[in-house]
């Protein structure tokens, strides 16, 4: 694996394209007060191949330089994540080890589909589903959506006695899992079941995370266009969500 390679983030605008070149790596440091100890940074930014650290991000050229971020920030007591940007030519395997490590720290957005899907299969109705189950999220500054509510560890909702209860129907988030698309780069999350099980080549992985892609865009699209319209935000996520018709 060409664990050096850089990464490019293109976002495109009306008028100008920005290009970013980012490390392949990065990890996601997160302590209880979500604040990273002094100790800490200074220790992070010492290990070796770590290019910087920006908030709770360090960026860094390798996968062991990741690991190594990993064990300085959970022997502090502070949880880690890494994630790998995928390119062609690197290597990708995975297989769930039920380990329930990705439902105990859920952050899942649904699409209307997925809350139709959810609630038929629970046998209530769109709207009380979202209701009792959900709450509303603005992701990145993007346009208003429902997330799944969590427990007060982290997990998620529906992840009891160490199963998903919704795992027939479980939202396009968890399904893709670890791949996440994000702001034009295709993100693999390392955890227990990577590097384990069947591989998963660059094109597949491009596919599904296209497919997800395409899905959020096309929920931002029908939103902006009930906001053009002049609605705020309750009757956008009525209309999008609860099948409310338009008056």
């Amino acid at each position: 694996m060409a664990d050096s390679t850089s990464v490019e983030i293109i976002k495109s605008g009306a008028d100008s394209t920005l290009v970013v070149q980012l490390s392949r790596f990065h990890v996601l440091c997160t302590f209880p007060e979500d604040l990273i100890p002094p100790r800490v940074k200074d220790e992070i930014r010492s290990a070796r191949g770590v290019r910087s650290l920006a908030g709770s991000v360090a960026w860094v050229d390798t996968l062991d330089s990741a690991f190594r971020v990993r064990e300085v920030v959970e022997s502090a007591g502070g949880k880690a994540k890494i994630y790998e940007a995928v390119v062609s030519g690197g290597e990708y395997r995975f297989e769930c080890q039920r380990c329930g490590k990705c439902c105990s720290e859920a952050y899942i957005l649904l699409l209307p589909r997925e809350v139709v899907a959810i609630s038929e299969y629970l046998g209530v109705s769109p709207g009380l589903f979202i209701d009792e189950f959900c709450e509303i999220a603005s992701p990145h500054g993007g346009p208003s959506t429902v997330k799944l509510k969590t427990h007060g560890d982290g997990s998620c909702i529906f992840f009891e006695d160490h199963e998903c209860r919704i795992q027939p129907v479980k939202p396009g988030e968890c399904r893709i899992y670890p791949i996440i698309p994000h702001e034009g780069v295709i993100w693999w999350v390392h955890c227990p079941g990577s590097g384990m099980g069947r591989r998963y080549g660059f094109y597949e992985i491009r596919r599904l995370a296209g497919e997800r892609y395409r899905e959020v865009s096309n929920y931002s699209a029908a939103y902006g266009r009930l906001l053009s319209e002049g609605r705020d935000e309750g009757s956008i996520l009525d209309i999008l969500f609860k099948k409310i018709e338009k008056t």
